[in-house]
């Protein structure tokens, strides 16, 4: 394809991958944005991926793609599978929300159609429902729903009702106890996660405008008494706030904001003033990464490789869908990218995982395509195996389905599975998967086919050659891998900075 000259390269590649050099990316404490006007690719690439394995239902197109003829012939309502098998299934509607403690499930169901599902999935192979939560928050979530393990929480803070909802899950899982539905204004929800020691909820919003002035998006909430949830601040950002992580420690926490370009950007957060409890805390911007051609930031995770940190980062939509920057590589969809975090002033990005049908090549052919809203083959939600030494990212693709990635060399993504049910014009696979590592499962819900468990076909996953425990103590593993072996499956971390060499020693596992 014919393109014009390029004029103002600002991204290279690193190891076969692009990395990021963008002129003017801020030092510790500004707030300096690139212009993202200027900024312009060179040649794409998809992430390798493995075969598939005799008896799967592979993809017909390009990588992530369904096409048209599939969908007039019939052939895309059969799936498309590789490397993946359903181990159990349990039919309902699901949206974006979706979260586990222990053996039980909580899927929050398309457009508030009844709450947040409740499903025992002790025998994977037969969930079974158990309850439904019909509090405001839950009713229509959105991205907000999350559990903490270590105190056994389940929390939303739902859209558009401005509530938050807490409910004890230590009890019986299966029948939350509702502790708390508040209203804490000005705190408005969309998305939200925990600081690791469940004493703190971010509620974020994209609803940070009253059509004039721009308002707070972002909420520390103080759960410490979950009884009485406590606003502790209100946060005014640049822009709309999404999704973001939080360390052990609570110091740092790594903030989507959500926007069009040049204003999407990840923000790493100095988050010690609620970390203490100090009256009126605020966030001190150590650093804004600017996304290039993402459009709404969605999510970050902090790992760790040898005690090396990185961050995962991914967005939900492409700036530019419908091929306006085509000329200058702009991807088709939204795509995971990997940042090493040595200065966590200046992140540096080291991996991106594009699909083939991501590749500006090939938008004239797909731009309309997939979920609808512009979403299309985006990757939404994103999850890693554990913290410290991951092994694989899952994640939703909407209309591109669930996908596997090999992690194991952040610099060198490979995919190594997907699982994309029946496609029927639904948004898709949108909400953030569960991977249970010791089972060998992954969990996630699609919009109108409802909540699946998947293993790997003939032991492609868990690696063989990589070790069955974290390396350091890891809240996030432990949460998922309750009643785990591993020394490392613990809580006990929390509270201290997040693992870093040379700081840390690693723990027998």
């Amino acid at each position: 394809m014919r393109r014009r000259q390029r004029r103002h390269v600002v991204l290279s590649l690193v190891a076969g991958v692009a990395a990021l050099l963008v002129a003017g990316l801020p030092t510790a404490g500004g707030n300096t944005l690139s212009t993202g006007e200027q900024v312009v690719f060179p040649e794409r690439a998809a992430v390798p991926r493995l075969p598939c394995r005799p008896g799967d239902r592979p993809e017909t197109d390009l990588q992530g793609r369904v096409p048209k003829q599939d969908l007039l012939t019939g052939r895309a309502a059969e799936g498309y599978t590789c490397n993946l098998e359903v181990v159990g299934r349990f039919p309902t509607t699901a949206w974006a929300g979706f979260d586990t403690y222990q053996d039980c499930a909580y899927v929050a169901r398309e457009g508030g159609a009844g709450g947040v599902l409740v499903l025992d999935v002790a025998d994977p192979a037969h969930p079974v429902p158990t309850d439904v939560l019909a509090t405001p928050a839950m009713l229509d979530p959105w991205e907000s729903l999350r559990v903490n393990a270590k105190r056994g929480l389940l929390v939303a803070a739902g859209e558009p009702k401005p509530f938050i909802d807490i409910y004890d899950l230590t009890k019986d899982c299966r029948h939350p106890r509702l502790l708390s539905s508040a209203q804490i204004l000005p705190a408005k929800g969309h998305e939200g996660w925990f600081a690791p020691d469940g004493n703190t909820y971010y509620a974020s919003t994209t609803r940070n405008t009253d059509g004039v002035a721009l308002l707070p998006s972002l909420f520390p909430v103080d759960i410490i008494n979950p009884e009485q949830p406590r606003l502790m601040s209100s946060w005014m950002l640049q822009a709309q706030t999404h999704g973001g992580f939080t360390t052990e420690d609570g110091t740092r926490s790594y903030v989507c904001q959500q926007e069009a370009p040049p204003k999407d950007a990840l923000l790493v957060l100095d988050t010690t003033s609620v970390a203490t409890r100090q009256p009126g805390p605020q966030a001190g911007v150590l650093a804004q990464v600017p996304l290039g051609d993402n459009q709404w930031c969605q999510g970050a995770y902090r790992v760790t490789y040898d005690g090396h940190p990185y961050l995962i980062q991914y967005g939900e939509r492409s700036g530019a869908a419908d091929c306006s920057r085509e000329d200058d590589n702009w991807a088709n969809f939204g795509y995971p990218r990997i940042f090493d975090l040595a200065d966590e002033s200046r992140p540096r990005l080291v991996s991106t995982a594009l699909l083939e049908v991501h590749l500006p090549e090939h938008c004239q052919d797909v731009t309309g395509e997939g979920a609808a809203n512009g979403l299309g083959y985006s990757v939404h939600h994103c999850a890693p195996d554990r913290l410290y030494d991951p092994t694989i990212l899952v994640c939703s693709w909407f209309a591109a389905g669930l996908r596997v990635l090999d992690i194991r060399d952040p610099h060198h993504p490979v995919e190594i599975g997907y699982f994309n049910p029946g496609i029927n014009g639904a948004l898709g696979t949108s909400a953030r998967p569960v991977v249970r590592a010791e089972r060998g499962e992954i969990w996630f819900t699609h919009d109108l086919a409802g909540l699946f468990v998947l293993r790997f076909r003939d032991g492609v996953w868990p690696f063989r050659d990589s070790e069955k425990c974290p390396e350091f103590d890891d809240h996030y593993f432990a949460h998922y891998n309750p009643g785990s072996s591993c020394s490392t499956a613990t809580f006990d971390g929390i509270g201290k900075p997040a693992p870093a060499a040379p700081r840390y020693q690693k723990r027998k596992r």
